[in-house]
């Protein structure tokens, strides 16, 4: 546990830190829509005065770090500020720049760590976020591809960075700054297979969108199918299912399939676990923090014909196995990945963990 947890000043479109530590995390609103969650009404969006009001605070030393997160677009970009104009058309000054509120932060000082979270699911980075990568003490990104130097695919350079880009010192230290981070995953609460194992009724289920999506679900999708014909259980409703039966389902199968969708990390990954079950993945395609491991936590195939029905049946010739599996699956998520435990990830690559947290 944290020995004391540290003065937030968190800005962006998530409030993770908020919702963990209320009474120590000051939030600033930069999302498209106006706030209405809880205690999280306007009073909290970043108006250029509260801004200000926030740096003065900053400097009086009330704040240890600053959490910024990284949008997918420029806040100039009209998907964001034209959108959320027309949201507000009667509050311009808040709907519009609150959006600048991160990209602010480049004409300030800031005397204290600040850490930026991309949990986008795209895997580059853009380049209005590369000011970012020069002032925050790490850069923690969710879809990190296995080669870092793809992150600025389409942004530092329109193709793959070339051998000039790749050979400059400046460029090696911001790639060298890139953390992974998993998904702050609703994996607390109730809803979850928490009391005896549970009795398994089917081999393998899935419920997710398909159309539209991964063509890794795609194909996936025709090989379970195939599964099915030679006596495989599968339970793969054709709608989207309400939250309780959703976890219910996923907690009575051995396997939970659970494909890249937009990005290869997905929750999942993180819920079959909670619900004693084993999660079935195509091999990861990015680095990441505190792994699932292969044949301790979780089933990997291969994307290639045949990958998905080799692990299948293998998987489950040993129930037993998948047991054990699950178990060590569901401790593991709940010591990493749980929400507070990403928290003090951060805390602690940025040195203000307390001595006695370990």
């Amino acid at each position: 546990m944290l020995k004391s947890i540290p003065r937030v000043l968190e800005i962006g479109e998530f409030h993770h830190f908020k919702d963990l530590f209320p009474e120590q995390t000051t939030f600033l609103w930069t999302g498209r829509r106006r706030l209405h969650q809880g205690p999280y009404e306007a009073a909290v969006a970043c108006t250029p005065r509260r801004f200000a009001r926030a740096m003065r605070e900053l400097h009086a030393g009330q704040y240890d770090l600053v959490v910024a997160y990284a949008a997918l677009r420029s806040p100039w970009h009209p998907r964001y500020w034209l959108r959320s104009w027309m949201r507000e058309p009667l509050r311009p000054i808040s709907a519009m720049g609150r959006l600048f509120g991160v990209s602010a932060l480049r004409f300030v000082d800031i005397p204290v760590p600040l850490v930026a979270l991309d949990l986008n699911d795209a895997f580059t980075i853009g380049g209005h976020n590369f000011f970012l990568l020069d002032k925050a003490r790490l850069y923690f990104k969710r879809e990190l591809p296995s080669d870092r130097w793809n992150a600025i695919y389409g942004s530092a350079h329109p193709f793959l960075p070339t051998r000039r880009i790749r050979g400059s010192r400046r460029w090696q230290e911001r790639l060298e700054r890139l953390r992974p981070i998993g998904l702050f995953a609703g994996i607390d609460g109730g809803g979850f297979h928490d009391g005896e194992f549970p009795e398994k009724a089917v081999d393998v289920f899935f419920s997710g969108s398909v159309e539209m999506n991964s063509w890794v679900r795609h194909a996936g999708l025709k090989e379970l199918k195939r599964l099915a014909e030679r006596g495989i259980k599968l339970d793969v409703p054709a709608e989207l299912l309400p939250l309780d039966e959703y976890r219910r389902r996923m907690a009575r199968a051995w396997l939970v399939w659970s494909p890249s969708g937009f990005g290869w990390e997905c929750f999942r990954h993180l819920e079959a676990p909670r619900c004693l079950s084993v999660p079935l993945i195509n091999q990861p395609t990015i680095e990441r923090y505190q792994p699932l491991r292969d044949g301790v936590h979780a089933v990997y195939y291969d994307i290639e014909p045949g990958g998905l029905t080799r692990a299948v049946e293998a998987a489950l010739a040993d129930k037993d196995k998948l047991k054990r599996m699950a178990v060590a699956a569901r401790a593991h998520v709940l010591t990493h990945h749980s929400p507070r435990a990403l928290a003090e990830y951060v805390f602690e690559a940025v040195g203000l963990l307390g001595p006695s947290s370990k």
